[in-house]
């Protein structure tokens, strides 16, 4: 009888792709919370480089981070493979990388010459991600299951324990996913509430809008006081603010960031020229005028001394600064703040931005309807609707019907104040219908006035014809 040699070469089994898919997922997870933590350190100089100026410095510092990022990367990577035959992730899963066809650890060399690879074929132009997939299929269909890297480097990936319970598993990839989770909102925090010493001294531009400016776009600290006036075409005066604005620097850690201080200092609303004369024609007498001149300007002390806090962004505060200086229009200095933390009752920069545009909005369908009596006007003759009387009435189904005569011939609906309950446009001049809006005739001069009563922002809106 024949004596038949036994087979000592070890027993190898590959190990299946999703065992390799999971441990790379662990491995990712576990190098991204240093990573993620070397970004929230090295944010703070980088921050400061950028807010002053210092490009080149920047671009090298985050060169820098790349570079380190990749170091570390590959240390774990090749150190682990080399000492303990597999990484964290690939131990989790029973897996350890081998020399071909045997179950020896392989040496710093060959590990580098996988890893290397590995990291090069993802960075090839066009044809990266294709190696990427053709990797995927090899390791699914390949009897060895050896990737690409694998077969340069003459290594495979084998099984040569149980993975660890399931429970263990999910100990650990629940410490993996909630540590990166942790860091993210404490470096959040960080960025939003801890504040940078100012990069230099508080610079005050007096009026000079343009020296503010240039401060703005690094946010360095600087103080202006801005004062202009909110004008249209109902009021060539109008309403003037002088506003304290002040860049405080950056907040907390963040690239873009910067905490401006802004005060109104003064108010003054009065009645425009035009105003005044439309007034006199109406028959009021100059006590009145003097009168209501009074009274259209108390509301506005209550909105002096108001004072608020805003986190803004750079790049938006600079084109609002820029659209204020082209327009003259202070009021405008606070429009997109967004995110503002009130300091003294009165002005809310968040409010005043919906009530400019409400009352922009109330200037526009004021003409829309005065425009539409005119062309009704001009296509009968001279008549103007009988619903427009001497007295003020407002444009609604019960008091002056001017709906049936303008829509929708000449308009297509009839719009209506926007803090109206219904503001939503008339089409059907049948259903009961309120617009907010007033019309009255000038019985000397037979001009139509039609008003925004619920005009907002202390402002009269109102364009006569």
């Amino acid at each position: 009888m024949k004596n038949v040699a036994k087979d000592n070469s070890p027993q190898i089994e590959p190990a299946g792709a999703w065992a390799r898919l999971w441990a790379s997922v662990t491995d990712g997870l576990i190098l991204g919370i240093p990573s993620l933590l070397l970004y929230f350190f090295l944010l703070t100089p980088l921050s400061s480089l950028i807010l002053s100026s210092k490009t080149a410095e920047a671009n090298n510092l985050v060169k820098i981070y790349g570079i380190f990022a990749l170091l570390v990367s590959l240390f774990y990577y090749v150190y682990l493979t080399v000492k303990k035959g597999a990484t964290w992730g690939k131990n989790l899963y029973g897996l350890r990388v081998v020399k071909y066809k045997t179950t020896q650890h392989i040496n710093y060399k060959t590990a580098i010459i996988r890893e290397v690879t590995k990291i090069s074929l993802g960075f090839i132009p066009i044809i990266g991600f294709l190696i990427f997939l053709l990797n995927i299929f090899i390791v699914i269909f390949s009897k060895e299951k050896r990737a690409i890297h694998d077969r340069i480097a003459g290594t495979q990936v084998i099984k040569v324990t149980k993975p660890w319970s399931i429970r263990k598993q999910l100990v650990l990839l629940f410490l993996i996913i909630i540590l990166p989770i942790i860091v993210f909102y404490v470096g959040s925090f960080l960025i939003s509430n801890i504040p940078l010493k100012p990069l230099a001294k508080t610079k005050d531009c007096g009026s000079n809008l343009d020296c503010f400016i240039i401060a703005a776009q690094s946010c360095s600290p600087a103080i202006v006081r801005n004062s202009g006036s909110i004008r249209s075409s109902y009021n060539d005066e109008g309403l003037k603010k002088t506003f304290y604005v002040e860049i405080k620097g950056p907040k907390g850690l963040g690239l873009n960031n910067c905490t401006v201080y802004e005060k109104v200092e003064n108010i003054e609303v009065k009645l425009s020229d035009n105003q005044i004369k439309q007034l006199l024609s109406s028959g009021k007498s100059q006590q009145e005028i003097s009168q209501l001149d009074g009274l259209i300007h108390e509301p506005s002390r209550a909105i002096i001394g108001s004072a608020w806090t805003c986190k803004v962004d750079i790049d938006y505060f600079v084109r609002i600064l820029e659209y204020t200086k082209r327009a003259n229009q202070s009021e405008s200095a606070s429009w997109g703040y967004g995110n503002c933390v009130l300091e003294n009752s009165g002005h809310n920069p968040s409010q005043s931005i919906q009530s400019q545009k409400n009352n922009n909005a109330r200037e526009e369908d004021i003409y829309k309807i005065l425009s539409a009596i005119k062309w009704y006007m001009e296509n009968n003759k001279g008549i103007m609707p009988h619903f427009i009387t001497i007295s003020e009435r407002e444009i609604s189904k019960s008091e002056s019907d001017l709906c049936s005569f303008i829509v929708p011939n000449l308009l297509m609906s009839l719009p209506s104040d926007p803090k109206k309950s219904n503001s939503k446009t008339t089409t059907d001049c049948k259903t009961s219908y309120s617009t907010g809006y007033t019309v009255v005739r000038d019985p000397r001069t037979n001009l139509i006035t039609v008003k925004a009563p619920l005009a907002e922002l202390s402002e009269i809106i109102q364009i006569t014809r």
